[in-house]
């Protein structure tokens, strides 16, 4: 159970669909005022570790980090990084037939969907389309006045914070 803390920042993370990470970067709550304790480890750690430039990759070493300086060091950090369970808030988008199996009942989709990174290059563009579209609720004026297939072909950036 979570309890506000001015003293402490707080991030809240999903729990990671891999079992080499903690949490998932993709989707994260923070309070904008109290947060950037946390945000600058992250930052940091990426920034650190270029060869392997992955924001999921730094945050999992933030999380050890956190853990070890509590651990060893018996201090309690300042940063403090939460993991929520999925449950019916966030679905992740792997393949053509996740989109299709949402799509068959779209009054119950998930309020988070993520595409994996890994995975969006492999998806058929149009199919793509059409699920952004109905998880967004757009009309057929916005269907072709918005350039959705430009979000099938993004890729992660090398930006974090400014």
């Amino acid at each position: 159970h979570y309890q506000h803390s001015t003293s402490s920042s707080n991030l809240f993370f999903f729990r990671s669909c891999s079992k080499n990470y903690y949490a998932n970067s993709g989707f994260f709550i923070m309070n904008r005022n109290t947060s950037r304790p946390c945000l600058k480890l992250w930052q940091d750690e990426l920034e650190s570790n270029s060869d392997r430039y992955m924001d999921q990759y730094s945050l999992n070493r933030v999380f050890r980090n956190i853990e070890n300086e509590e651990r060893v060091r018996r201090r309690v950090s300042s940063c403090h990084l939460h993991v929520m369970e999925h449950e019916n808030y966030l679905a992740f988008v792997k393949t053509n037939e996740d989109m299709i199996d949402m799509m068959k009942t779209p009054e119950n989709y998930p309020s988070l969907i993520h595409p994996f990174n890994s995975a969006v290059g492999d998806l058929d563009v149009d199919l793509y389309e059409e699920f952004v579209a109905g998880v967004v609720g757009l009309t057929e004026v916005e269907k072709r006045e918005t350039n959705l297939a430009s979000v099938a072909e993004m890729r992660p950036s090398k930006t974090f914070l400014s």
